[in-house]
């Protein structure tokens, strides 16, 4: 079995430190219950993956979660692990990030506000005909437009999700991902899936 490792393996994995240490801002960890902090953050969580308990901290110590939903925990973690691996993900195909736009649309709003953006989509109309697929910006007199480029990505704050544009048409982010998206990945290295090599400080693909 031979090991390959990307050079950009040291920023993904910088990355993704960096962004479990914000969950842990956040007030979620886990680990063995013997490794649980003698006193607990105000409003901290922390499950012992041995034992499987939850605890919430009160400053002093930790009070188990016995009456506590663990549909209502699990749902603050997977919404934290999901906005953690788009932006992984998104990092590691490259993608050119633009200011978010308040709403896809085929028609200009009555009343825009200076600096309000949007996603023009067909059949766009009025001052926007002709403008399908780009980003267009009201300036406080007119629209400015923006013609998306191969990777530039978008976040729809109306709907709350992310698009990016494949050069063709604006998708949703995630439907695009394949290998040939991935930076330094032969043809065959995505049959197997990558593992974190905590003692080398990388990403390691087997083969």
């Amino acid at each position: 079995m031979t090991e390959h490792r990307s050079p950009t393996t040291t920023k993904v994995t910088a990355m993704i430190q960096a962004h479990a240490d914000l969950l842990l801002q956040h007030g979620i960890a886990a680990g063995l219950h013997a490794s649980r902090p003698a006193a607990g953050t105000v409003n901290e969580f922390y499950f012992s993956t041995d034992l499987g308990i939850w605890a919430h901290g009160n400053g002093t110590g930790w009070d188990e979660c016995q009456g506590l939903s663990e549909a209502y925990i699990q749902g603050l973690i997977d919404a934290s692990i999901t906005i953690l691996k788009d932006y992984v993900d998104s990092m590691v195909q490259g993608l050119d990030w633009q200011p978010s736009v308040l709403d896809e649309l085929a028609t200009p709003p009555g009343s825009p506000t200076e600096g309000d953006r949007y996603l023009v989509i067909a059949t766009a109309t009025g001052d926007w005909a002709g403008h399908e697929k780009d980003i267009t910006e009201w300036n406080g007199t007119s629209w400015d437009f923006t013609t998306p480029n191969k990777g530039f990505a978008v976040w729809i704050e109306d709907v709350g999700r992310q698009k990016n544009y494949n050069g063709t048409d604006w998708v949703a982010f995630g439907s695009t991902v394949d290998h040939g998206n991935l930076v330094n990945v032969t043809p065959d290295q995505h049959h197997t899936a990558p593992a974190y090599d905590p003692a080398e400080d990388e990403i390691v693909f087997q083969i």
